[in-house]
Order: structure tokens, then C-alpha cells, then sequence
């Protein structure tokens, strides 16, 4: 991966750039078409925009800029594309939805805990015969027990999971021995733990 370096846009993308109205944007297109280049020089002209109107006003507030992303491969691409040279007052930055969620509702003494939960999670995965991709699957894992409530569990099998990047092929066996072996399994670790800590 290159850092995306000044890019003419086109005339479709002209119109997206050149919008300062308040509201959001939705690019749409087929993959490959170059939407996370229009976001990411959208993104460049925003701080660019921002910026200006700081040094005109003599303003020395820091520009809060947030980058969601559906997953870390994503995050990952965008966060290195995303690197320039931005104003010292500009302040970016780059998360997976799940990942800012879970910090605006976790208090951060909870936050550090997050490793024993990637442990016991690791544990169980590796009982089950887990044992390849797991930063993957504790993902899935921790993505199944945030959507889904303990008694809707079994509506996992049936969901469509797209934007993974390159994840492994998920079979629907795969995921009832995720769910039975796993998933289930932590769900009473945590019960137990609730149950004892009151």
C-alpha cells in the first residue's frame, strides 16, 4: 500500500468535494471504483476548509475529525492512506464502528479488562479447535455478543456477514461450533461471574 497522493477528481466526484453544505454524504458505487479515494479527499478538503476558517478567524481550537470504518482491514487501509500533513490543530481519528462504541460505553477503567477478555475468549476458541485466524474470530465473537442478546443467539446462523475483508470462508458449520463451543460457553462464564460478583 502507497499513501494516496494528489489525485485530479473527476467530474463525478467534483460535485462531492465542492459541497459544503451541512448533512451527509452517500457514495455509492461497485468495488474498485474508488469511493474510499472520494472519502478520503473529501476527508483532506474538510481539514483543509476548517483550517482555513481557524487561521481567518484566529481561532485556536483543535478540529475533532472521527474516520468510522466497518472493519480493522479498513481502518487499517485507511489509516495508511490517510497519512499527511495536516495542521497542528487538526485532530484525526481513525476507529472501527465497534471499537469507538464500545469506548463510549465502556467507563475507561473497564477498558483495560479488555485483554482478560480476549484471553478467555483465546481460551475457549483454542478448546474448541480454534486454532488458526483467531484475532478474526475473537472479533466474530465479541461482533455476535454485542448484536445478539443471549436468548437470540441462534438468529448468528442465519445472518449475511459481509465486510471482513479477507476473512476465512465462515461455513455454516463453522459457525454452530462458534456458537455451541464458544460463544454459549462464554455466556456462562459470564453469568457465573455477574452472579458471583453480587
Amino acid at each position: 500500500m502507497q499513501v494516496l497522493h494528489e489525485v485530479i477528481p473527476t467530474a463525478e466526484q467534483l460535485p462531492i468535494l465542492t459541497d459544503t453544505a451541512p448533512g451527509f454524504r452517500l457514495i455509492r458505487g461497485a468495488a474498485g471504483s474508488g469511493k474510499t479515494t472520494v472519502a478520503l479527499m473529501r476527508l483532506h478538503q474538510l481539514c483543509a476548509s476548517r483550517s482555513s476558517r481557524q487561521a481567518r478567524l484566529n481561532l485556536n481550537e483543535t478540529i475533532k475529525v472521527l474516520v468510522l470504518t466497518f472493519n480493522r482491514t479498513l481502518r487499517g487501509y485507511v489509516k495508511h492512506l490517510a497519512t499527511r500533513e495536516y495542521p497542528e490543530t487538526v485532530h484525526i481519528e481513525i476507529a472501527t464502528f465497534s471499537e469507538w462504541a464500545q469506548n463510549l460505553c465502556v467507563p475507561d477503567q473497564e477498558i483495560d479488562k479488555d485483554t482478560d477478555t480476549n484471553a478467555r475468549i483465546t481460551r475457549l476458541l483454542q478448546k474448541a479447535g480454534f486454532t488458526a485466524n483467531l484475532d478474526y474470530f475473537i472479533d466474530e465473537v465479541k461482533y455476535i455478543m454485542g448484536r445478539f442478546s443471549p436468548d437470540q443467539l441462534n438468529e448468528y446462523l442465519k445472518v449475511r456477514r459481509d465486510g471482513r475483508g479477507r476473512a476465512p470462508a465462515v461455513t455454516r458449520r463453522t459457525r454452530e461450533g462458534l456458537l455451541n463451543n464458544v460463544i454459549r460457553r462464554y455466556v456462562r462464564i459470564l453469568m457465573i461471574s455477574d452472579a458471583n460478583s453480587h
